[in-house]
């Protein structure tokens, strides 16, 4: 009888216990239950919205995980497999935030690597990827007014829907490019709609105000050439009044000063890296952006019509070839780059053949085809990166424009044929002196000389200063070494190519209308 007594209080013991146990699983599934429910529910607001930390160049994840709360029921019928899923899936996406929220180090391209190829993969699944070679301009038009419809789940309040995709690519983006917005533009839309057309893009102070006159007094006046130019200067005391007042006495002229468009504190706009964010903030869809010094002598709306720039949409230039060996650049180049896009793999600079490998007097960028590419380089050329890094490793902002493209996959076209001499040919008879050219390095673009690099002085940075009287140009190979900006090179049995009678008189006219106007050279 005692045994049959001690038995039964054993079983409701064990009993008591097991439903206790019971309840407690219950009870812990049902919060794990609302947590993962909720998390689908919301979408990362506080990530989106939250105003950037100039601090710590982050987003406050604290505050975007306080966000989600546990205040829904779920459905029933789930069962036990998906609820587990559910949390799993959970903790992939807060650790996806945790990672991206991390603050960048500026020396460790590594993970900005990463990140800018992350962004680009993930912009491609959720807006889908734009045929860089397609030349419709209707398809263009419903790509354009896709991306404005689609990218509005990237600047609202509520979220509930959103794909884990759009999530990570809202919070990658920003956390990326924290100039951007809140500034000029409040959204992707505001970028794309205020781009339109063909124009020429110019950068100016009063330092080289002479000669983006003189500049756009040859493209407007000798070269007839009808395209909208705008010209971006940074701050009031960057260009004056009087400056800016003369500029806009030319027909279809902008003047604009850049600094109000981004965040100051993070980019401080002063010198090259302006050129970037003045192609991404000007009104322009395809832009032209010039040096003020780049002398033209044929229409620069002819560098539409290169093959390379219709199939890509871009066009980068050739520097000189100087120092044809390794150097730190690129090996720095090669401590973090990974599998590189097949024209970086025959850039000069990556194979150690030349310190120099792209000039940036003139770049052509089609905005809505590159902006992934465009984004890149304006990252580099952010105040950390360029003075901490970029420009330490290489000279300005030049390099930084096929770098930034290739950290964002997306292809570009350099032009192939080397940058050519183009100067004053001084022969003299055989057995005396060596046959030289004198002059400075400019490029052709469909067999035609286009332009050269330092405007009409021979030597603009030194004391005495004079104008110069071309007739001819050499091209050179990647074996050419160059020394300085304005040289002569030993030609001897080499021939250079004379101007034809159409290059003698456009450089005749420029020449005669410096020496009525003295825009550049004082009477």
């Amino acid at each position: 009888m005692k045994r049959v007594k001690r038995r039964y209080i054993y079983f409701t013991v064990i009993s008591i216990i097991f439903i206790c146990i019971t309840f407690v699983e219950i009870f812990c599934q049902y919060n794990d239950i609302k947590l993962v429910h909720n998390l689908q529910l919301k979408g990362s607001n506080i990530l989106i919205n939250n105003e950037y930390n100039n601090d710590n160049d982050t987003y406050n994840l604290d505050e975007f995980m306080d966000y989600y709360n546990i205040e829904n029921d779920i459905e029933d019928e789930k069962n036990e497999e998906e609820l587990n899923k559910d949390y799993i899936e959970m903790l992939i996406e807060k650790m996806m935030f945790r990672e991206i929220d991390r603050k960048l180090d500026v020396h460790d391209f590594i993970d900005l690597r990463n990140r800018e190829e992350l962004h680009t993969a993930l912009w491609y699944s959720v807006f889908g990827k734009y045929d860089q070679s397609n030349n419709n301009e209707y398809d263009l038009m419903n790509y354009k007014d896709s991306l404005i419809e689609e990218s509005l789940f990237m600047f609202n309040e509520t979220y509930a829907e959103d794909t884990r995709e759009q999530k990570l690519l809202t919070a990658l983006h920003k956390s990326l490019y924290p100039w951007l917005y809140g500034f000029h533009y409040s959204s992707l839309s505001d970028i794309i709609e205020s781009s339109n057309g063909r124009g020429i893009v110019i950068n100016t102070g009063d330092f080289h105000f002479k000669y983006a006159r003189s500049s756009i007094d040859t493209i407007r006046n000798v070269l007839n050439c009808t395209l909208p130019i705008e010209v971006f200067y940074c701050g009031e005391n960057d260009l004056s009044e009087e400056n800016r007042s003369i500029l806009q006495e030319f027909d279809n002229i902008y003047i604009t000063d850049i600094l109000p468009y981004f965040n100051r504190t993070i980019v401080n706009l002063k010198g090259w890296e302006i050129k970037p964010y003045s192609i991404l903030a000007s009104r322009f869809e395809e832009v032209i952006l010039m040096d003020a010094d780049a002398l033209y002598i044929r229409n620069p709306e002819e560098l539409y019509e290169d093959e390379g720039y219709i199939k890509t949409g871009t066009l980068f230039f050739q520097d000189r070839t100087i120092n044809p060996e390794p150097n730190i650049g690129s090996k720095w180049l090669k401590s973090w780059m990974e599998d590189p896009l097949p024209e970086t793999k025959n850039l000069r600079f990556y194979n150690e053949l030349s310190y120099h490998e792209m000039e940036s007097s003139t770049v052509l960028i089609h905005k809505t085809k590159n902006l992934l590419g465009l984004l890149a380089v304006c990252k580099l050329n952010e105040e950390k990166y360029r003075n901490d890094v970029l420009y330490k490793m290489t000279y300005g902002d030049k390099e930084t424009f096929w770098i930034g493209f290739d950290m964002a996959r997306q292809h570009y076209y350099m032009h192939p044929t080397p940058c050519v001499f183009v100067g004053k040919m001084y022969a003299y008879p055989k057995g005396m002196l060596r046959n030289k050219l004198c002059g400075l390095n400019g490029h052709i673009v469909n067999g035609k000389l286009m332009y050269w690099n330092g405007s009409l002085i021979k030597d603009k940075n030194g004391k005495i200063k004079s104008l110069i009287f071309f007739d001819s140009y050499y091209i050179t190979s990647n074996d050419t070494q160059w020394a300085s900006n304005y040289e002569c090179i030993m030609l001897d049995e080499q021939q250079p190519i004379y101007f034809d009678e159409e290059e003698e008189k456009t450089v005749k006219k420029i020449i005669d209308r410096e020496k009525e106007l003295h825009i550049i050279l004082p009477i």
